[in-house]
């Protein structure tokens, strides 16, 4: 099997002061919202924001799983970019991997991935539901294309 190189979305945030800690850096949570930002424009990319899904059919994505590997600190009013890209596509599930680095250096400065599951709210609490076809469809595209524009 033949691996296929797959670009990533890039999103740029600039660090604020509210997100480091009192050792000047981005306290580590952080990492995780700058993944959920990458998420959120990876699906403005592919052209149709997240809540549309939401709303238009009466679903969520929940999280189930987050991993960051931290490999250098940022600090306040770094400019970071955030890369999303697809990299699993399942019936009822999608996962994304990530990669933050400090742009104009390019420094690495954390890797991670969120997996996600689609469910409905019962009255039994949440249950697991197939991805709507044209959901599936948007992150398979992402999936075997070879980038997506910015």
């Amino acid at each position: 099997m033949t691996q296929v190189e797959r670009k990533s979305y890039v999103t740029e945030i600039r660090v604020p002061w509210c997100d480091v800690d009192s050792a000047d850096v981005v306290y580590f949570p952080h990492f995780i919202r700058y993944f959920e930002v990458g998420e959120a424009e990876l699906f403005r990319a592919l052209g149709k924001p997240r809540r549309e899904f939401y709303r238009g059919y009466n679903l969520v994505l929940l999280r189930v799983e987050a991993f960051c590997k931290f490999l250098a600190p940022a600090t306040e009013d770094d400019l970071l970019e955030v890369h999303t890209r697809v990299e699993e596509v399942r019936s009822k599930g999608y996962r994304l991997g990530y990669e933050i680095r400090r742009k104009g250096e390019g420094t690495l400065l954390a890797t991670g991935h969120m997996s996600c599951v689609c469910a409905r709210r019962g009255e039994d609490g949440f249950r697991a539901i197939p991805l709507p076809e044209e959901l599936e469809k948007l992150l398979k595209g992402a999936l075997s294309s070879p980038g997506i524009p910015p």
